[in-house]
């Protein structure tokens, strides 16, 4: 098959993609990789057909920090530009599978006569009355405010951006969207999370197909500075809030040093797209650039993240305590769920992070309890995310004669 994969949104959004990209490679089909333009340079060294398109997304972070409606105004052009990059690459390829806020797929698909998947890494994207939409913090309402969330939640997008993707789709000559959220989803949703941290909710509104998470193969080695950290003392505590951009990163350097001291724990703590460093860090504390997280969370004695999907996923997959500080959108949903699963004291938002707080947290974070419930969940972790998705792949492989094809696509 011919693949065109659409990669939009943080490092959380791509990574998964790229796997599901190198899996489909690995089983003789072509694969073209669309994808922001900060990212570029790493997935090509992957082997992989790049596509830039967009902005900059560790810029954009950057200029949001956590407050997700800020970058409204400038997604709003950027379904345009989608459908403009990818328009002519769509009209070569048997399907189109997109993440995160690429929104110009299914009128790609509906223009070229191609199926199209949108990839959730969560299912809290889902409408259902078991969570809140994708705006709202608070995780534990009734399920009737739930369903009222969602309903406020379609109608905030549908103001927000149905405006610019009609506009769009007329001059593809394609008719206006009623409601996007759904649109967005096209026929069928695919799901890639574990059902052992958060299966499919039972009433979801969307048909959706949940396969587990999609790993990415680390074959690089954790860094010889951080494993010489690791091997002076016992096992440290990890603190990072991966694609999470911070308005002022000294100070939360600062809030994070301190909460360290006053937890007696050693950390290593990830420098990540807010940018966490210190001249002077004391020698219980590594700060740390990329890692692969598959090999150093199990190494930890726990990890304190922002709560985005994979990070959330693989330190289950680890089996080590996590305390989560989601920032916005479905972090909070991990939060709760992780919380409510024992596998975590109770999350502290970005917003009330302080050294108090974060210490207490970094305490009750090495409770046996804790650590006995997350060892006992990681067996049940899915890992073989990848090659289900890849069957469903192929299971949408065209039926038609190559006359056919070729007539889909204006060929000949």
């Amino acid at each position: 098959m011919n693949v065109l994969i659409a990669a939009v949104g943080t490092r959380g959004d791509v990574q998964p993609a790229v796997a599901l990209a190198l899996g489909l490679s690995a089983h003789g089909h072509r694969v073209r990789f669309a994808v922001p333009p900060n990212f570029q340079a790493w997935v090509e060294s992957l082997g992989l057909e790049v596509i830039p398109i967009g902005f900059d997304v560790e810029d954009f972070i950057g200029h949001i920090g956590y407050r997700a409606l800020k970058g409204t105004r400038r997604l709003r052009g950027q379904t345009q530009v989608q459908f403009d990059a990818l328009d002519e690459v769509a009209s070569e390829v048997d399907l189109l599978v997109g993440t995160s806020v690429f929104a110009a797929g299914p009128t790609l698909a509906e223009r070229h006569r191609i199926p199209y998947r949108h990839v959730g890494f969560g299912p809290s994207l889902l409408p259902s009355r078991e969570h809140p939409g994708l705006l709202v913090k608070w995780q534990r309402l009734p399920r009737w405010l739930n369903r009222l969330s969602w309903r406020l939640n379609s109608l905030g997008w549908n103001l927000a951006f149905r405006g610019p993707l009609s506009r769009m789709r007329a001059r593809a000559g394609l008719g206006p969207v009623e409601d996007l959220w759904r649109h967005l989803w096209g026929e069928e949703a695919w799901i890639a999370a574990d059902p052992a941290l958060a299966p499919l909710p039972a009433d979801a509104e969307i048909p959706a197909v949940q396969t587990g998470c999609w790993w990415l193969p680390e074959p690089e080695p954790i860094s010889a500075e951080t494993a010489a950290f690791l091997a002076r003392g016992p096992a440290p505590v990890f603190l990072g809030f991966g694609s999470m951009g911070d308005p002022n990163p000294s100070r939360t350097t600062a809030t994070v040093l301190e909460a360290v001291r006053r937890a007696g724990v050693r950390a290593i703590v990830s420098r990540g797209w807010a940018k966490l460093d210190a001249a002077a860090p004391s020698s219980n504390v590594h700060f740390a650039g990329p890692e692969p997280h598959g090999k150093l969370f199990a190494r930890c004695a726990a990890i304190v993240h922002h709560g985005g999907a994979g990070t959330t996923s693989q330190a289950a997959r680890a089996g080590v305590p996590q305390l989560l500080v989601p920032h916005l959108l479905d972090q909070f949903f991990w939060a709760d769920r992780v919380w409510r699963a024992g596998l975590s004291p109770k999350p502290i938002p970005r917003t009330r992070l302080n050294a108090d707080r974060l210490a207490r947290g970094l305490r009750s974070c090495l409770d046996d309890t804790l650590a006995e419930r997350a060892r006992a969940l990681a067996p049940r972790m899915t890992t073989d995310g990848v090659e289900r998705a890849v069957r469903l792949v192929e299971a949408l492989a065209p039926g038609r004669s190559e006359a056919a094809n070729r007539e889909r696509r204006g060929v000949g």
